[in-house]
Order: structure tokens, then C-alpha cells, then sequence
């Protein structure tokens, strides 16, 4: 588990562009553990794939107490760890 060692509370990456996803990680306080808000055209199709790829990929980071929101708008499964790995490295930029 890495610890988030920054000030900054919160990052994002993506947009709201169609084929995209708009990623927000906010930092929450040790032990609180993590929450997952998806927002999805089609969540009875997409939903729990989506859900699925963003907590194993959260895993992946070592990301445990953070909020997590997602809007997608029909992003590949590619650019959607795209954003997550662009928004976990805004949020933890400044203890490199």
C-alpha cells in the first residue's frame, strides 16, 4: 500500500468528450477505505465491468482510502487506465 504523502487533496484526468472518461481520485483519511461512484449511459451493459477494471486497477496502485468518481462516456478499457493512472500520478506528484 502506498501512502499518499502530498497536501494536494484531489486530481483528475479525461473529460466528458464522447469516447472518453472524466476520473476524480479525492483523498480520504487512513482507514476510511475506498468509495466508487461510476456514472454510466448504460450501467446494465457496461456497469459492472467498468466497476471491476477501476477497483483491480486501484489494487494495482495500492490505493485504498480514496474516493473515486467516474463519468464515462464510452471509453475503451485502455483509456480508462489511462485516466486512472494519470489522476493517481497528479494526486501523488508532489512526493516524487
Amino acid at each position: 500500500m502506498r501512502p499518499l504523502m502530498t497536501q494536494q487533496t484531489s486530481a483528475h484526468a479525461g473529460s466528458l468528450e464522447s469516447c472518453d472518461i472524466l476520473v476524480t481520485l479525492e483523498r480520504c483519511p487512513v482507514g476510511q477505505g475506498r468509495t466508487l461512484q461510476l456514472n454510466i449511459a448504460m450501467p446494465e451493459l457496461y456497469g459492472e465491468h467498468i466497476h471491476a477494471l477501476i477497483e483491480h486497477h486501484l489494487d494495482q496502485l495500492g490505493l485504498h482510502d480514496v474516493r473515486v468518481t467516474a463519468e464515462d462516456k464510452g471509453a475503451l478499457d485502455a483509456t480508462i487506465l489511462a485516466r486512472l493512472d494519470t489522476a493517481f500520478m497528479r494526486l501523488t506528484a508532489s512526493a516524487a
